[in-house]
């Protein structure tokens, strides 16, 4: 008898915390906010609280998702309800259909929402890497979001009289700048190499060519709106987007945004990082790039870049001094990461006949 009065009671209290959300979520949708902070009240109260087990807090994560699909819900709103013991079960909550945790649902309703964004982000920053049922990240949505809205822009004039979306682009530097951090952590980097702390004060443009995967379509808008960061050196080494961006693998034959950037602005071609790298030292290091995927319009921006003895460093003999070009080519030819130096000059071979 006691285990089905136990049966029996569990019953009732998984009815009653469905009850209580479901009261909740209406409180949400008609933006009855008091209401919503006197149904907080009831949750925190530790002698009427339904919610006891990691499994009922975790409930609690659809209201997190209702909030996060309203523009208009308090920032206060989410900071009590991720105080409430357990906020790690309430962020890592899931919609059983799509999948989606609430950073895939903040990504559509509040992008320019930069507050709640920073509430999330420390609460939980491996939110922004899981996928719903069709792959999406959040980032995936917030990009979408954001190149619908850009479109619009650019449909209307004049655009002065238009909302900037300036805070669509702050949330999305800060989910890639978390990204990129746990990146790092995850391949066992050295983030102590460097000051960590500057890392979040990394601009949009350069955080954008940071990563991997970021999408295309986000990189082009972010060329657009803020091509003025092109020959801004970032506080955390010393790197000019294109420094950033010659460091990623290209998926395609030819990077038609990485030959954007050079063009913009050629002079970023000749800067050297805070390690003294140019954008070419870092393309030959990573091997990622080939003639036509960006170290044709290096070279030609910067011809100087195969004669500078930093490239040595990348050799197998750093010893060895090499102070002619067939030698430099033999020497940096060894590493197949390398090749990527005698396949420019194949390309184009007659870069030295008149070097400036």
């Amino acid at each position: 008898m006691n285990g089905g009065g136990t049966t029996a009671e569990e019953g009732e209290r998984a009815n009653a915390i469905a009850g209580f959300i479901q009261v909740w979520t209406d409180a949400i949708f008609n933006e009855q906010w008091n209401r919503a902070h006197q149904l907080l009240d009831a949750v925190t109260a530790s002698n009427t609280s339904l919610f006891h087990t990691n499994q009922e807090i975790s409930r609690l994560g659809v209201v997190t998702h209702n909030l996060c699909a309203n523009p208009a819900a308090p920032l206060e709103l989410f900071r009590r309800l991720l105080a409430v013991a357990g906020k790690q079960q309430i962020l890592e909550y899931r919609d059983p259909g799509s999948r989606r945790n609430c950073f895939h649902t903040a990504a559509e309703f509040l992008g320019d929402r930069c507050d709640v964004w920073s509430l999330l982000l420390q609460a939980r920053p491996a939110g922004v890497l899981e996928r719903d049922v069709h792959g999406s990240r959040p980032l995936d949505i917030l990009t979408r979001e954001i190149v619908l809205r850009e479109q619009f822009l650019h449909s209307l004039w004049p655009l002065q009289q238009v909302q900037t979306l300036s805070p669509y682009w702050e949330s999305v530097r800060r989910l890639l700048i978390i990204q990129y951090s746990l990146l790092q952590r995850e391949s066992n980097c050295d983030m102590n190499s460097r000051d960590s702390k500057t890392l979040v004060r990394l601009p949009v443009l350069h955080a954008c060519f940071a990563l991997p995967d970021v999408p295309v379509e986000l990189r082009q808008f972010a060329l657009v709106r803020h091509h003025r960061q092109l020959v801004v050196p970032d506080v955390y080494c010393g790197n000019l987007p294109l420094h950033w961006a010659v460091a990623q693998p290209c998926p395609d034959e030819e990077d038609f945004v990485l030959a954007e950037m050079i063009r913009l602005a050629p002079e970023a071609a000749r800067v050297r990082n805070r390690d003294g790298h140019t954008p070419f030292d870092i393309a030959v290091a990573h091997g990622s790039r080939r003639w036509k995927s960006g170290c044709r319009e290096l070279i030609q921006a910067f011809p100087e870049c195969l004669l500078f003895p930093t490239l040595l460093s990348f050799s197998t003999k750093q010893d060895q001094l090499i102070e002619s070009i067939p030698l430099l080519l033999t020497e940096l030819a060894v590493k197949d990461a390398l090749g990527v130096v005698f396949c420019t000059l194949r390309g184009k071979p007659d870069l030295f006949l008149n070097p400036r």
